[in-house]
């Protein structure tokens, strides 16, 4: 039998989130506390406080996430349960790295406050769009984007999620016509996602001018389980590759359905989801109807 540890990203917020843990475990309050030293605001307060508009902000809720996976991790550690296999969605992947022992749980926190920081203000200069195509396949996704007109600006697969369920990013226009393309192609539900900037597409790459540096001074460690990267979806043991991987994770897709289907073709059985909310659940589900809802859970 083996096992995953799987932690969410953004987009699984919510207030109060951590709060039971840090009130009921020494080791969830030392995790937090930790955390909170790292940033330059009251990460704690945001987190169990709110109010929901702060917290979502990308610079607030990239740290936040990550602060409180790596709570409930802790807690599972100090249960003694640990998995066979890591991997993160998205922002994810930087609780995923702590897991593994590549960096620290505050590097962790500081590299997640600062990809949310850079990420942001280059969205803002590059606005842009995201939206999530349900019922159609991943190839049959790529086949319609490769038809938007160029003028109309860049459109590429942000999240390659389950084999029914992807994201877009891109250019406002570029996203719009895409939407149309894809749902004359028959995609059974088109959702524009509230998002504040065009995620892992080109349009954040100047993110990476000031997230490259400090990527490049952070200490990173081989890690100390079998580690799945989102860039390229499969393990990843190096610990250069793993910080090269994390660059290209900013502008490149992120490749949970390949990372899903490693995970099936090596026997893992049981995933937990680390962190707030079920939303891996669901994409798990969606990879293999074999994963009930007793073989993947969720600790919070």
């Amino acid at each position: 039998m083996a096992t995953a540890f799987v932690f969410p990203g953004q987009g699984s917020q919510k207030v109060g989130m951590g709060q039971e843990l840090y009130d009921n475990y020494p080791v969830a309050k030392e995790v937090m506390d930790q955390a909170d030293a790292a940033v330059d605001f009251d990460l704690k307060k945001l987190c169990f406080e709110g109010p929901m508009e702060e917290l979502s902000l990308s610079h607030h809720v990239q740290p936040a996430i990550t602060a409180v996976n790596l709570m409930a991790l802790a807690v599972l550690t100090e249960k003694g349960i640990s998995a066979d296999y890591i991997a993160g969605h998205s922002l994810g992947e930087y609780s995923a790295i702590a897991a593994a022992g590549v960096v620290s749980t505050a590097d962790a926190v500081k590299l997640a406050a600062l990809r949310g920081k850079y990420m942001q203000e280059c969205a803002d200069q590059n606005p842009g769009a995201m939206a999530a195509i349900l019922g159609l396949s991943p190839e049959a996704i790529e086949a319609e984007l490769a038809k938007v007109p160029a003028d109309k600006g860049i459109v590429q697969v942000a999240n390659f999620n389950s084999t029914a369920q992807s994201v877009i990013s891109g250019n406002t226009d570029a996203v719009a016509v895409a939407s149309g393309l894809l749902s004359e192609a028959g995609a059974r539900r088109i959702v524009p996602l509230p998002v504040s900037g065009p995620w892992h597409s080109p349009l954040v790459a100047g993110a990476l001018d000031k997230l490259g540096p400090v990527l490049d001074e952070t200490t990173f460690n081989a890690p100390t389980a079998t580690l799945i990267q989102n860039v390229p979806g499969a393990p990843v043991a190096d610990a250069a590759e793993i910080r090269e991987n994390l660059k290209k994770q900013v502008t490149g897709s992120v490749q949970w359905v390949k990372t899903m289907q490693y995970l099936l073709d090596n026997g893992v059985d049981t995933v937990t989801e680390v962190g707030p909310g079920a939303v891996l659940q669901g994409l798990a589900k969606a990879a293999d109807r074999k994963w009930t809802k007793q073989s993947y859970t969720a600790c919070l």
